[in-house]
């Protein structure tokens, strides 16, 4: 409450000292922009991780072969080799239930970083 205060203090005194609202200084920078999702299709069945390693095997949930799922980004993670392919690339997608997690490229469609163009 006394920050509150101090803050409408000073913003009163720059009025007073004839400084419009527009020019007076912001205490906050604007947020950058978020980079957009990227629909990254499964062509197989996945178990999506809290990280992208298996330190932690909790599912949060699965993917599934022929659904889209919004990819956020991709990062490099624990090395999963499946199908006779191996990569240690880990999209990040967002969940339904809120919040986001982790499956393993090799499980999407596409290149080494299913299309995803973002790093984490």
């Amino acid at each position: 409450m006394r920050t509150r205060n101090r803050i409408a203090g000073g913003l009163l005194a720059v009025a007073a000292a004839g400084m419009t609202a527009a020019a007076a200084p912001t205490a906050v920078a604007a947020a950058p922009a978020r980079a957009q999702a990227t629909d990254v299709v499964a062509y197989d069945t996945a178990g999506v991780l809290k990280q992208p390693d298996f330190s932690d095997p909790t599912m949060l949930s699965e993917v599934r072969p022929g659904y889209s799922y919004p990819g956020l980004c991709y990062t490099e993670g624990e090395t999963v080799t499946d199908n006779g392919v191996t990569n240690n690339v880990w999209i990040r997608i967002a969940l339904n239930a809120g919040g986001s997690g982790y499956v393993p490229a090799l499980y999407f469609k596409g290149d080494a970083h299913a299309g995803v163009p973002n790093h984490c």
